[in-house]
């Protein structure tokens, strides 16, 4: 009985955070090391499909070097400011836009991933926004709402662990697992 109530509450908890917001998700990895980190952004758009909206423009507040996009997305060449269209006084200088429209935009239940920043220090949170395309869209969620709505939202990445530490915290584990039968 108790594990069938843990499981409700699990499908309930994943139904009305998939309700709460349609605000695209951003996460990121870091790879690299102090003084040379590169940060491996992806966009998923979780913009319901009835709303027909493609994300075709991103970006993130980072003053490091934008090393590229994925494949028909291009560097904007300069900072975005979303205040003319209601968002937040936040200057991006990392920003991508598509170069082809639709063939290139995120739909919705896709993710895209490669947007690509060098950094010489591991930041924590990191303010992004994005903006679709595609029939009305008037949720609360949305800054700049219509065919063109703008979203904005902040993102802390985790760092990629390399592969011999991911197998000493197994080993450590696994031991660890073997102790506590052996006490038993």
């Amino acid at each position: 009985m108790k594990n069938r109530i843990l499981i409700l509450a699990a499908l309930l908890t994943a139904a009305y955070s998939n309700i709460a917001s349609a605000t695209p998700i951003v996460t990121y990895t870091a790879s690299g090391s102090e003084g040379n980190y590169v940060l491996d952004f992806t966009v998923e758009n979780t913009i319901d499909p009835s709303y027909n909206q493609s994300l075709y423009f991103f970006g993130v507040n980072l003053l490091d070097t934008n090393q590229g996009g994925p494949q028909g997305w291009n560097d904007w060449g300069g900072t975005w400011n979303n205040t003319g269209y209601g968002g937040s006084a936040i200057n991006y200088q990392s920003t991508w836009i598509t170069s082809n429209g639709a063939q290139y935009a995120i739909d919705s239940g896709e993710s895209l991933s490669g947007f690509t920043v060098s950094s010489a220090v591991l930041p924590g949170d990191i303010s992004f926004y994005t903006f679709g395309t595609g029939d009305n869209y008037y949720e609360s969620d949305a800054f700049y709402q219509g065919w063109n709505p703008g979203f904005e939202g902040a993102v802390n990445g985790s760092t990629s662990i390399s592969e011999p530490a991911t197998l000493a915290l197994f080993g450590l584990g696994l031991a660890g697992l073997g102790f506590s039968r052996k006490r038993k």
